[in-house]
C-alpha cells in the first residue's frame, strides 16, 4: 500500500515481502532491492514482532519470533546492507527503530521485546564503531507510543478497557500525546541525511520527553 501510495504520487517505489528474521530472506532482499536499484544508500530498520506474556509464559517459540524480527532481522539486513556499500567505496547510513523499551522497563507483558529494544540499542553503537571507516553511519531512534493505524486499531479492539492504559501512557509524556508517524519520520530523515553527517552511534529518543 505504501509502495502503491508513493507510486500514486509520482514517486518511485517497490514492496518486496521478507521475512526478516530468515538470513536467505534477508539476503536475498538487499540481493534484490541491489540489483533494482544498482546501489543502495540507506537502510531503515523498521519490522517488528512483539507479545504481550509475563515472561513465566513466555515460550521458546514466542521468544525466537520476537527476537528473530526484532533484533536478528535488524543485524542480518545490516549486515547485507554493509557488503555492498563497502565494495561501492561510497557512504552509507543505517536508521534503526527502537523503542523507550529499550532503555526503561515498561513491564505489561513487553519482556522479550524490551529485551530485544535493548539489543538493538547496543547493536547500533557497536554497529557504528565497527563501521565508521567505512563510512557506514549507525543511529538508533526510540519512540514512544504512536499513532498508527495497528495502535488505532488496538484502541477501538479494546474499546473502554483501553482508556486506562492510554491515560497512563500519555501521563508519562511531558508533551501530553503519543507521537505522530511523521514525529518518527522527520527523525529519520535527518539522521538518515548528509544534515548528520558527523552523527554516529546516537540512541536519540522522540518521545515527547518520556525518558
Amino acid at each position: 500500500k505504501v509502495a502503491a501510495d508513493i507510486t500514486a504520487g509520482g514517486g518511485s517505489a517497490i514492496a518486496i515481502p521478507a521475512d526478516i528474521s530468515s538470513e536467505a530472506a534477508c539476503t536475498d532482499l538487499i540481493a534484490q532491492v541491489f540489483a533494482i536499484r544498482g546501489q543502495i544508500d540507506i537502510l531503515v530498520n523498521n519490522a517488528a514482532a512483539g507479545t504481550h506474556t509475563p515472561p513465566q509464559d513466555t515460550t521458546l517459540e514466542i521468544w525466537d519470533t520476537v527476537i528473530g524480527t526484532s533484533l536478528t532481522g535488524y543485524f542480518l539486513n545490516a549486515r547485507e546492507f554493509s557488503k555492498l556499500v563497502i565494495a561501492a567505496k561510497k557512504p552509507g547510513a543505517i536508521v534503526n527503530i527502537s523503542s523507550i523499551a529499550g532503555s526503561s522497563a515498561i513491564g505489561r507483558g513487553n519482556f522479550a521485546y524490551s529485551v530485544a529494544k535493548g539489543g538493538v540499542n547496543q547493536m547500533t553503537r557497536e554497529l557504528a564503531i565497527e563501521w565508521a571507516k567505512s563510512k557506514i553511519r549507525v543511529n538508533a531512534i526510540q519512540p514512544c507510543s504512536v499513532n498508527t493505524p495497528g495502535w488505532r486499531k488496538w484502541v477501538e479492539t479494546e474499546g473502554e478497557k483501553a482508556k486506562p492504559l492510554m491515560e497512563l501512557l500519555v501521563r508519562g509524556i511531558p508533551m501530553g500525546r503519543v507521537a505522530e508517524p511523521e514525529d518518527i519520520a522527520h527523525a529519520v530523515h535527518f539522521l538518515a541525511s548528509d544534515a548528520a553527517a558527523m552523527v554516529t552511534g546516537t540512541i536519540l529518543p522522540v518521545d515527547g520527553g518520556n525518558l
